[in-house]
């Protein structure tokens, strides 16, 4: 009843209704994770949309329910019946068909959460099939990381995919708990910048995550993340998503910080012969993308700010046309966004070039540059006799 009054919601439901309500106990709430009730009361958007997802206009008696019914509630979310044990998505029907003058209460044992309103943590911790996963994020402190507003997509390992490692590794769980900065290394291989929804997973061929290293997307046969099969996608939180895997993923290859290669280069605009020398090729994590003109934010792309650096003697054509000679060291910026990677091999692809005058300047670092965002074609370079291979 506290919040109820406190969400502004009595006179709601005193009203002629008719509602079904599912209603929590005290020991459902008591349930809820460290801060989360506390969370609630002091945000009151958030409080009403937990308690109006567990409202459903019209009476609907236990007898009137079947399984795989789905029930539109005011929040406007659904919630999903199983009658196996008269579950209301993940909470059990305690007592059922209390008759109120307006419509009927079920009572349940778990307070329903719609997505989008906790943490990442508090969702795993609320979900209750992500034990392990906590107790690792908390050993760690990453846990602290992931409540931080980010936002950040969690690929997140069932108890079941930690108990399977534990099967096969015997022991292997107690000593990376004794081991924070391996279990955090294995935890951020897990995590990637961004709130990447299932359609802008399917997009990728690889996910930079935190741990520096790439995460291969295959759609062969499912969808499968680095060997792991995603079996729950887009579970909303606050501060991204999490999509829940079968398999922890172990990283076999050592992070990727920075690279550099000599050698010769060609770069092309539209087919045209434009600047040809001796090169080095520099890369250099990208974390956001700027706009033209535009606030920075972030882009879900596993990419990288190339610097390409011609030592080159003779003429080069503008976007405009017209003609330009070089003599001594030019600096190109591009986006080069990461396809595939195969152990420590990684494929680039240019996505778009710096915006600068020709997208070159003389000298120069990538900092505080802005880019073309997903511009295809404009510039493109081509590296003759590199192997593109990266090392920590």
């Amino acid at each position: 009843m506290a919040a109820l009054t406190a969400a502004d919601l009595v006179e709601t439901l005193s009203g002629p209704g008719p509602f079904t309500v599912f209603a929590p106990t005290n020991d459902a709430f008591a349930g809820l994770p460290p801060g989360v009730v506390d969370y609630l009361l002091a945000n009151i958007p958030a409080l009403t949309e937990v308690l109006t997802y567990h409202v459903v206009l019209g009476e609907l008696m236990a007898a009137d329910l079947s399984d795989g019914d789905f029930l539109v509630t005011l929040q406007g979310d659904d919630l999903l019946v199983s009658i196996s044990s008269v579950m209301i998505n993940d909470a059990t029907v305690v007592i059922a068909d209390v008759d109120a003058s307006n419509g009927v209460i079920h009572v349940i044992d778990k307070v329903l959460v719609p997505q989008g309103i906790l943490d990442i943590v508090d969702t795993a911790i609320n979900a209750g099939s992500f034990t392990t996963l906590v107790a690792a994020l908390q050993a760690t402190g990453l846990d602290a990381a992931l409540r931080t507003p980010g936002p950040f997509t969690v690929f997140a390992p069932t108890d079941e995919a930690f108990a399977a490692l534990e099967a096969a590794n015997p022991g292997i769980i107690a000593d990376l708990l004794a081991n924070p900065d391996e279990l955090a290394n294995i935890l951020k291989y897990h995590v990637v910048s961004g709130k990447l929804m299932s359609g802008d997973v399917l997009e990728q061929k690889c996910l930079l995550t935190l741990q520096g290293n790439f995460l291969n997307v295959e759609t062969d046969s499912g969808v499968m993340i680095d060997g792991a099969e995603i079996i729950a996608l887009d579970i909303e939180c606050s501060n991204g998503v999490i999509h829940v895997i079968d398999t922890v993923m172990v990283p076999d290859k050592p992070p990727i910080h920075s690279f550099e290669r000599r050698g010769w280069a060609r770069v092309y605009k539209y087919g045209w012969y434009y600047l040809r020398g001796r090169a080095k090729l520099e890369l250099y994590p990208l974390n956001s993308i700027n706009h033209p003109g535009g606030n920075p934010h972030d882009e879900p792309v596993c990419a990288w700010v190339v610097r390409l650096t011609i030592c080159a003697r003779g003429w080069y054509r503008t976007r405009w046309g017209n003609w330009r000679y070089v003599r001594g060291k030019l600096d190109m910026f591009y986006i080069a966004k990461c396809w595939k990677q195969c152990g420590n091999r990684v494929y680039l692809r240019a996505m778009g070039h710096a915006w600068t005058w020709n997208g070159m300047k003389l000298y120069g670092e990538p900092v505080d540059m802005t880019f073309k965002v997903y511009h295809y074609g404009d510039f493109w370079v081509r590296a003759w006799g590199w192997g593109i291979r990266f090392y920590g």
